[in-house]
């Protein structure tokens, strides 16, 4: 899963779409398009339903950057659904949130900076866990009520033992012996 412009789910009126171009959004925004959360009442904002599998670790990305020490948490989460949601849906029964980072400030005011966390969805076959969709939630708290966290360029990917797996990760020392038939192809 990877974010565009037609990937957010319904999501509190607290979450603005921003781009490059918008008015106080930091310099730098690493991807075309985004989200202002404003500070205020606690909300999540969702993308769409994609499928998951339990057992199955994976890695979770954004780009966050705030325009103030907001001394409020925004998490990157899986949200898990059961097997009763619809694939590219906003529905299903929830069962959990596995949260792959908290932050409570960022490293710098108005710089972007990347999160980045692995989660594992566990196996349970009572209530298998069939859909995810990620989740950036902001919780309340007691800060500068004027402050602002923007978020673009999310993405979550499956990984393979806790790593993911990109150009390059996979390298003859991590393959078993005899783990590859040769047969007609073209290598």
């Amino acid at each position: 899963y990877m974010q565009d412009t037609s990937s957010w789910a319904a999501f509190h009126a607290n979450y603005i779409a921003v781009d490059a171009t918008t008015a106080g959004v930091p310099a730098g925004m690493p991807a075309k398009s985004g989200r202002r959360i404003q500070r205020g009442v606690g909300a999540a904002c969702t993308t769409r339903n994609t499928q998951i599998s339990g057992g199955d670790t994976y890695y979770l990305s954004a780009w966050v950057a705030a325009d103030k020490l907001s001394g409020f948490t925004f998490r990157l989460q899986l949200q898990c659904f059961a097997n009763n949601g619809t694939e590219g849906g906003a529905d299903g029964t929830h069962i959990e949130y596995l949260t792959a980072v908290t932050l409570a400030n960022p490293d710098a005011v108005n710089t972007w900076q990347k999160i980045e966390g692995f989660v594992t969805v566990p196996v349970n076959a009572a209530t298998p866990r069939a859909f995810g969709r990620l989740r950036v939630v902001v919780e309340s708290g007691t800060a500068d009520a004027t402050a602002n966290w923007f978020v673009t360029g999310i993405m979550f990917r499956r990984a393979a033992s806790a790593n993911l797996i990109v150009d390059g990760a996979i390298t003859a020392s991590k393959i078993a012996a005899n783990a590859i038939a040769v047969g007609s192809a073209a290598i």
